[in-house]
């Protein structure tokens, strides 16, 4: 287990935190017994920095669900970060959300697709392009359609 110094350098260099809202993060995941709520420490308006945060939440080398395989999670998690820094303020600008970008099936994950937001699939590579209702990626499209059911953003699944 990380130190707290270690995890709130990893939040801040790695997943875009200010060292204020790091060091938060760190103190929330590493006070082990004290009951908090499953939201504790994350932003409460959806936007970038509720992105950043959520995606802090979750290591590289951990699976948050059960569905992904350890070098596709990887992937995806280190694709997500990249997203943020390119395309993260124009996502926000354009009205993307936490669930339309990050959802997962409240209970069983990716293995739902209908479910699942535009980033947490192993598919597609490097994105390319956004625009209100679509993520471009190198050779594939993701498309939000009207009606599509509504995932919890992956920090969320299992809480």
């Amino acid at each position: 287990m990380p130190t707290f110094d270690e995890r709130a350098a990893f939040l801040e260099y790695e997943c875009g935190l200010t060292r204020e809202q790091a060091e938060a993060q760190a103190q929330a995941e590493l006070d082990v017994g004290a009951a908090t709520d499953v939201t504790d420490g994350l932003p409460q308006t959806d936007g970038l920095d509720l992105w950043r945060a959520g995606l802090a939440r979750l290591a590289p080398h951990e699976m948050p669900c059960p569905d992904y395989r350890p070098r596709i999670w990887s992937a995806v998690h280190t694709r997500a970060l990249a997203f943020l820094d390119a395309f993260g303020a124009q996502a926000e600008a354009l009205g993307w959300t936490a669930p339309r970008l990050f959802g997962v099936h409240p209970e069983i994950g990716t293995v739902r697709v209908d479910y699942c937001g535009g980033l947490v699939l192993g598919l597609g590579g490097e994105v390319s392009a956004i625009t209100r209702t679509k993520i471009h990626f190198d050779h594939l499209t993701h498309y939000t359609k009207p009606g599509q059911p509504e995932g919890v953003p992956i920090w969320m699944f299992g809480r």
